[in-house]
């Protein structure tokens, strides 16, 4: 009978049961927002839950101060670095149909032309859009060019000018333009078919389970699955771009992580994956913030806490 009191009691301290663990605080505010509905606060806060519960830690959530959210993560061990990282992204998932790079080249010269002609502009700058360039895209695929990252928003301030739009052949009027992830120091730019409300065809709140797994590079990768309305927004939109030999754009937070074409006819099913130059850490973190559906306002660490107990 001692001997099994003996045994239950190492089963409690090897589970860490009697070991009372660090409370661990973090504070955030809404950036940019300085009003937020009931709804959306709640919202918010279920999301970062279910992100935690994911990573598998104990965590309580509430608002603080008005519009401020108060996370307490208790464990003896926190990488308090990646649990931030796993809180601040903002999990916005889309899917676009981007257009072929080749089709706006035309494009761009005109609007470096336009900006030569502008009296503001450097007159020691000859092409002060084409100057920019890094590198072409390649033959037939989805990437219009690409640029430095420091030369980026300085691209996004000569595409966002009015006239733009006027330039844009008149099928493609209602376009998105799109960085993708940088590689080697580069950013690809890309044009997906957007619009009148500006909105994606295909958002992640589709999707029901996402986890890490390794494609035919070798690479970590996340596998999604979509519930049906996803998956039959996913067989029409993969459908659309096999006729017009484009591609398939999967954005997280505004950024083009990957771009696959589609090369055998509508995808049905409802399943789709992001490739990138992942680490394993880093895929199955992005598996867990996709796995809430739903993105969240963006967020500000402005407060940190330890409590050693």
């Amino acid at each position: 009978m001692r001997f099994i009191s003996f045994i239950f009691c190492l089963s409690l301290f090897s589970c860490g049961e009697l070991f009372q663990k660090e409370e661990h605080t973090f504070i955030y505010a809404l950036e940019n927002q300085k009003h937020i509905s009931s709804r959306q606060f709640n919202v918010t806060i279920n999301v970062l839950k279910k992100r935690l519960n994911g990573f598998g830690l104990k965590n309580e959530i509430n608002r603080f101060e008005g519009n401020k959210v108060k996370v307490s993560v208790w464990s003896n061990e926190l990488d308090k670095d990646r649990v931030n990282r796993l809180l601040l992204n903002r999990g916005k998932l889309e899917f676009w149909e981007v257009r072929k790079g080749v089709d706006f080249f035309t494009f761009l010269t005109e609007l470096n032309s336009n900006l030569v002609n502008e009296k503001e502009t450097d007159s020691t700058k000859m092409n002060p859009l084409l100057d920019l360039i890094a590198a072409p895209g390649y033959n037939g695929g989805p990437v219009i060019c690409q640029f430095k990252t420091k030369d980026t928003a300085t691209v996004n301030t000569m595409l966002n000018k009015n006239e733009v739009k006027f330039m844009l052949p008149s099928e493609y009027i209602y376009t998105k333009f799109l960085w993708g992830k940088a590689n080697d120091g580069l950013h690809p730019l890309y044009a997906a078919s957007s619009n009148r409300e500006n909105k994606a065809p295909l958002t992640g709140d589709v999707i029901t389970d996402a986890r890490t797994n390794f494609g035919i590079t070798g690479k970590p990768e996340i596998a999604m699955q979509m519930n049906e309305k996803g998956a039959i927004i996913w067989e029409r939109l993969t459908g659309k771009a096999f006729e017009n030999q484009t591609n398939i754009a999967i954005t997280l937070n505004n950024i083009v992580y990957s771009a696959p074409g589609v090369t055998s006819g509508s995808i049905s099913g409802g399943r789709s994956s992001i490739s990138g130059n992942f680490t394993i850490e880093e895929a199955q973190d992005l598996a867990i913030i996709l796995s809430s559906q739903q993105s969240i306002p963006k967020l500000k660490l402005i407060d940190y806490l330890k409590v050693k107990n």
